[in-house]
């Protein structure tokens, strides 16, 4: 499990599932962007989560598991 915080850079709602983006500022001061993947659009917009809920620039606390090829998703 993998635990990020930072800001949402990029949002693509779009099928089969939908990815949104989080840069992580480290101590060091250096940015790595983070890419998450969701549900697909039609589940979330049944559910009540739209476009809307994922705004460019939110903090936001993100927790899931790492990409088996160990890449920042």
């Amino acid at each position: 499990m993998i635990k990020v915080t930072g800001a949402i850079s990029k949002v693509e709602w779009m099928n089969p599932h939908i990815w949104f983006y989080v840069d992580v500022k480290e101590e060091s001061g250096k940015v790595t962007t983070w890419g998450f993947s969701g549900g697909p659009p039609g589940m979330l917009l049944r559910r009540g989560i739209t476009k809307d809920v994922l705004k460019i620039g939110s903090i936001v606390n993100v927790e899931g598991s790492r990409a088996k090829d160990g890449s920042n998703n």
